[in-house]
């Protein structure tokens, strides 16, 4: 590597127009996939046990300024680890999206977008659970605004996956997973960055990253190296997902509760107890190179 990621913060750009826009998403009695421009930036399939609360940032799926579409796929609840048949008469859903910049004094954030409403369901809500309620799943999309000041080329010109074979591709996918874990498995922080880098690139300007963003993004692959009593877990129980409009791929798992979970997954014991460090793998095919390559 002749560039590490800890020096991208340098390639970034607009630092003074930051802007972080976070999706507010309140469900519960219900599993969820939630997709900002058919990325999926959040999901749930846990036991629905109470609601699930989360704000979640949404840079990473904006490439540009402009309309955004947004989906949100309901399924139906864990109890007990085993999923109900239809949606849950008792659905609470909502879904807001705001614009945070940093304080002049740079040590908060303040709202530059205020709070939208995306979408709403509860017994509060009018009429709301009857386009739900004894549904083996139900799907709802939108559109919202952002405003960012960079452009990223993303997965917009990348080869239109749906078009494979399925077949291949799953083996393709499972190979770069592989290739992904071993080098952990390896302590090889040069192969590492360099199977990062491009991703690195767009994640950080999307991200407004400074100094300290790089570093602290080297950290988290750097930091796997030193887990107490690590296992690198093989990869299984996981299915292909295709999505970004055809243009992206993943391997996730396939298992509750670890559903749309990463499959580089490395086990680790911390305070005497056994955690697992998952580490992302979204893909796509830049065009005309017929060979995968990380994103996101």
């Amino acid at each position: 590597m002749t560039t590490s990621i800890k020096d991208i913060y340098k390639q970034v750009k607009f630092t003074d127009q930051a802007i972080e826009y976070r999706a507010n998403i309140q469900v519960g009695a219900s599993s969820f996939e939630f997709y900002v421009n058919d990325v999926l930036v959040e999901y749930y399939f846990g036991n629905a046990n109470g609601t699930f609360n989360t704000s979640t940032p949404v840079n990473n799926a904006i490439l540009k300024s402009g309309k955004q579409k947004w989906k949100l796929i309901l399924y139906p609840p864990f109890l007990n680890g085993k999923q109900e048949h239809t949606l849950s008469r008792n659905l609470l859903v909502e879904i807001e999206m705001e614009g945070l910049r940093d304080t002049p004094d740079g040590k908060g954030v303040r709202p530059s977008v205020p709070p939208a409403r995306l979408m709403a369901i509860s017994q509060q809500e009018p009429g709301s659970l009857s386009a739900t309620a004894g549904k083996p799943m139900a799907v709802f999309e939108g559109e919202f605004n952002a405003a960012v000041p960079y452009t990223l080329p993303g997965w917009d010109n990348s080869e239109d996956l749906t078009k494979e074979d399925e077949k291949q591709l799953l083996q393709e996918v499972v190979e770069a997973n592989q290739r992904y874990l071993d080098l952990f498995k390896n302590k090889d922080m040069n192969g590492i960055q360099e199977m990062v880098y491009k991703k690195e690139q767009e994640t950080q300007q999307a991200n407004f990253d400074d100094q300290a963003g790089s570093m602290e993004n080297y950290t988290a692959y750097a930091e796997v190296f030193d887990l107490p009593d690590a296992e690198f877990l093989p990869i299984e129980k996981y299915k292909l997902k295709i999505f970004g409009n055809g243009r992206l791929v993943a391997l996730v798992r396939s298992d509750f509760p670890n559903i749309d979970e990463p499959v580089v997954r490395i086990r680790y014991l911390k305070n005497g107890r056994r955690k697992i460090k998952a580490m992302q793998g979204i893909f796509h095919k830049p065009a005309g190179s017929g060979h995968l390559e990380l994103i996101r």
